[in-house]
């Protein structure tokens, strides 16, 4: 880089008065810093128009407190680039029914089913295993599918780099895989599906298999070279770029991360739920460009490869 001479007040600057410069640059830096993020969780807050705690109500009215629904947020579909638009969603649901929302985030996705069994939760934003598992245990009821990108269908996906020579599962015997975890029917599940159709085991065919990333970094240990290839959700790689992959095997098409109720819930309440996000309008409730166009009522139909991903993963047999 060329040297930049120093203007003459920089030459009348004491080392110290630099140093002291620098000091206030930087505290000025983490104050602005620390408001952007007050600012952006306020506003996302705002978004959701949760209620108000217990200790909230009392103080501000006498009167009972309204009757609420838990909504557990699981998996969601689109990618990191919906979230917001997935509150939007959560809102638009809450004032249709003219009823408060409590949101439980679950980030934990292979103890998100337990928690969902466990505790009062009303509607839920889940994974197609998790909706395979609770609706076989009569825990919850599917109702509704989101539409993404045109379709209520995904795709587990087999990636590596654009450059890469491999054109299948064959070709990546002895090498470095990244995957999700095997509660993701996108990434050990179809993985270890590939490769159980020649008799083969994850675990033995690939030089280290790493378990637990999220889709995001594991393709940025794709295209930085630390992984040879991973698997992604077509439904949840909409907002990434991916102009730096390419695919060398997909899945047959499978539902994607589905809307659920809890299985007892009232025929006329789990009606109107349905009723109201399929009746959404999309166009006006979210921006330009975003890949949720809708939802549809769930069929289970769309399922029946889920089932078959659900148990080349192994994880249905240790729960």
């Amino acid at each position: 880089m060329p040297n930049v001479p120093e203007s003459p007040s920089e030459r009348a600057q004491t080392p110290v008065a630099r140093r002291s410069l620098s000091r206030r640059w930087l505290v000025a830096a983490i104050v602005a810093s620390a408001l952007c993020a007050v600012v952006i969780g306020l506003e996302f807050a705002n978004l959701l128009s949760l209620p108000a705690s217990a200790g909230d109500n009392e103080r501000r009215s006498p009167e009972p407190r309204q009757s609420s629904l838990t909504v557990a947020v699981a998996r969601t579909p689109g990618g990191p680039g919906e979230w917001s638009n997935w509150a939007r969603i959560i809102k638009a649901l809450s004032d249709e029914l003219d009823t408060p929302l409590t949101v439980r985030y679950l980030s934990k996705e292979d103890e998100a089913a337990k928690v969902i069994a466990a505790d009062e939760i009303d509607i839920a934003f889940v994974c197609a295993h998790h909706y395979l598992d609770l609706t076989e245990r009569g825990v919850c009821d599917g109702v509704a599918t989101p539409i993404i990108n045109g379709s209520t269908m995904s795709r587990a996906q087999l990636v590596v780099r654009a450059a890469d020579t491999a054109t299948g599962i064959d070709a990546l015997a002895g090498s470095v895989v990244a995957v999700s975890d095997k509660s993701s029917l996108g990434g050990y599940a179809y993985l270890s599906y590939l490769l159980q159709q020649d008799g083969r085991v994850a675990t033995d065919y690939f030089s280290e298999l790493r378990l637990g990333e999220t889709q995001e970094q594991n393709l940025r240990d794709v295209l930085s070279g630390d992984a040879r290839a991973t698997v992604i959700n077509s439904a949840q790689s909409g907002s990434l770029d991916l102009s730096g992959i390419r695919v060398i095997e997909q899945s047959v098409p499978f539902g994607c991360p589905p809307v659920i109720v809890r299985s007892d819930m009232d025929p006329e309440l789990r009606a109107r739920i349905l009723n109201i996000l399929v009746g959404l309008d999309m166009e006006t409730l979210l921006p330009p460009g975003s890949a949720i166009e809708g939802f549809e009522k769930l069929d289970p139909a769309e399922y029946e490869f889920a089932v078959e991903l659900r148990g080349a993963c192994g994880h249905h047999a240790d729960e």
